[in-house]
């Protein structure tokens, strides 16, 4: 966040404009572009909740405009990491500590302080109890689903003088296959089958044999 786009996120007056502005700072483009009857992407809209409680987190506390720009970004990358990664909630917490030092310290060019000790401990306390502690319904809400379905059609038509299908629309299925699919439906494969004929034929040949 620059200067200029956490200077208009001051300037809101109301939740309204407060949430879009946090939807052009962050770029959910679904939000800025929907019309009134239209609905937004829900993936867009539950990172703008997000974005809108760690604002609200900053009003709360005072927080200058640098402090402000400087929380919101860390927050953002680490949710972004944890979505695109499929970090831990402990790995993400580990992930905030870290970028939390680097700007609790005076130590210039690479870490600037920003935040007090008091302020770290504050936000550290405010993100375990909101999106780490439920970031496993974020991460259900954002992992991308595929619904499968699965449709069963009869092979003849049962129906009194219907007409037969065309066997040319029939599939030459492979042995292997067909005894899986004969296990799967319950139907005696052929070695039982040859099993069964020769029990019946010696059966025969002692009763033929018993009549001599």
């Amino acid at each position: 966040m620059n200067q200029n786009e956490t200077k208009n996120l001051r300037k809101a007056q109301t939740n309204t404009e407060e949430r879009r502005a946090l939807a052009q700072i962050f770029g959910l483009k679904s939000i800025l572009a929907a019309a009134p009857n239209e609905s937004p992407s829900k993936t867009e809209l539950l990172k703008l909740d997000f974005h809108a409680m760690n604002y609200g987190f900053c009003v709360e506390n005072s927080y200058s405009n640098e402090k402000v720009s400087t929380l919101l970004a860390i927050l953002d990358h680490v949710f972004q990491r944890m979505l695109e990664k499929q970090l831990k909630p402990e790995i993400g917490l580990k992930l905030l500590k870290d970028h939390l030092s680097d700007h609790s310290i005076q130590r210039p060019p690479h870490k600037i302080m920003i935040f007090t000790d008091d302020e770290v401990e504050k936000i550290i306390k405010f993100s375990l109890t909101t999106f780490l502690r439920h970031f496993s319904l974020y991460e259900f809400a954002f992992k991308p689903r595929v619904e499968l379905v699965l449709r069963s059609d009869p092979v003849f038509n049962n129906k009194f003088n219907a007409e037969l299908g065309s066997l040319d629309s029939m599939q030459v299925v492979e042995p292997d296959e067909a005894q899986r699919m004969k296990s799967f439906l319950g139907v005696p494969a052929d070695n039982t089958r040859d099993d069964i004929r020769e029990q019946d034929d010696g059966s025969i040949d002692q009763i033929q044999a018993s009549q001599a």
